[in-house]
């Protein structure tokens, strides 16, 4: 856990200055080969708990610059009368997809084995970034949003 959550805070702040189709793109890239690594550090004989570690790093930045794409995407496009309510909606859906999928692991864990758990989850997450790639790259096609402060909403963009 250590090392995929410092790996994806070490994403987040080196990568302030990217555009965000850049970092969205880095991102799924990044969250791909992770799952890909962890997935076959299960699978080898005997299973690689280096090549897991790996992957898991991997993932985490990748997911760090996903995340920090995705809050900079809807901070910047909410209007500072709703803002609030908007991010604390997107923070209850990062939590659920945090945990929905452990929780789910769990549930398959008792009724098939941790490979073929692991495979799954890793099909699944990898087939749902493919499919959501597309949109989140035509959504950063332009310059990044605007992060507007309270300030400048009041004076009028000055």
């Amino acid at each position: 856990m250590f090392i995929t959550f410092g790996s994806s805070a070490i994403v987040q702040i080196t990568t302030t200055a990217w555009p965000l189709r850049r970092l969205t793109a880095f991102g799924v890239g990044l969250t791909l080969v992770g799952l890909a690594i962890v997935v076959t550090a299960a699978w080898v004989s005997p299973p690689s708990l280096v090549l897991f570690l790996l992957g898991g790093a991997l993932v985490g930045g990748g997911g760090g610059g996903l995340f920090r794409g995705a809050l900079s995407t809807v901070a910047a496009t909410a209007t500072s009368n709703n803002r609030a309510g908007v991010l604390a909606t997107f923070f209850v859906a990062g939590y659920l997809g945090l945990s929905v999928p452990v929780i789910g692991l769990g549930i398959a864990l008792q009724y098939i084995g941790p490979q073929l758990t692991l495979l799954a989850f890793g099909l699944i997450i990898g087939i749902g970034i493919l499919a959501a790639t597309p949109v989140l790259l035509r959504t950063h096609q332009g310059p990044a949003p605007v992060a507007y402060s309270e300030a400048h909403v009041v004076d009028g963009g000055t």
